[in-house]
């Protein structure tokens, strides 16, 4: 990994996704906020880790390297 590479992790306290969820989503688009996490973390070149908290809420890291102006369109 780069030394410019961006890190961004968001915790949420809410009732969560569950493992299942998350699989389900990816096999089958059913859940438009995740989907649209996992369109925009592509659109960056990002890795996206979404996992459940074990007393609920679930905490979502992106990691990218953000692009420049010479390598935006490679």
């Amino acid at each position: 990994m780069s030394d410019d590479t961006v890190y961004l992790k968001v915790i949420d306290n809410g009732i969560g996704v569950s493992a299942q969820d998350i699989i389900e989503n990816k096999n089958q688009s059913g859940r438009l906020g995740l989907t649209i996490m996992e369109l925009l973390a592509m659109q960056l070149k990002a890795t996206l880790e979404i996992l459940p908290l074990t007393k609920g809420g679930t905490i979502a890291i992106l990691q990218f390297v953000p692009q420049t102006q010479t390598n935006i369109h490679n």
